[in-house]
């Protein structure tokens, strides 16, 4: 009897909550990109589709529901996020520039804030900007 007992109390305790569940469904988000240097100054509303990276415990992907393609993979804290580098083309004025995206990010009740930073080169030369999501859980 005492050992049911304690293998109840011990089980109730040991659940295992697995913290990529908040983050996972359907998110509107509000992005922002600035690289003054290059005069790029964006905003773009978009959704995504959050959902668990498989044979990772700890990380999420992001899917673009506009552009299946623009994937993002993210290592999950508690209620923090910490995306990977994220490496995109972008045409400007008839040259490309190579865009790198670091950032991090807070999940507070259904409300994700994200901030990073974006190295921009094209042509031998290096601009440095900044960049913001902010998303609400649908």
């Amino acid at each position: 009897m005492l050992c049911a007992w304690l293998g109840f109390i011990s089980g109730c305790k040991n659940k295992i909550s697995d913290s990529r569940d908040q983050f996972v469904g359907t998110w509107k988000e509000a992005v922002t990109l600035s690289i003054p240097e290059l005069s790029i100054n964006e905003i773009v509303s978009k959704t995504e589709t959050v959902t668990k990276t498989e044979r990772r415990s700890n990380k999420i992907t992001l899917a673009d529901l506009s552009n299946p393609a623009d994937v993002k993979h993210a290592v999950v804290n508690g209620h923090s996020i910490v995306f990977d580098e994220l490496k995109r083309k972008k045409a400007k004025d008839g040259r490309i520039i190579v865009l790198r995206f670091n950032g991090k990010g807070k999940l507070k009740g259904a409300s994700l804030t994200v901030i990073g930073t974006v190295r921009a080169s094209s042509e031998g030369k290096v601009a440095h900007g900044t960049w913001t999501m902010t998303g609400f859980k649908q």
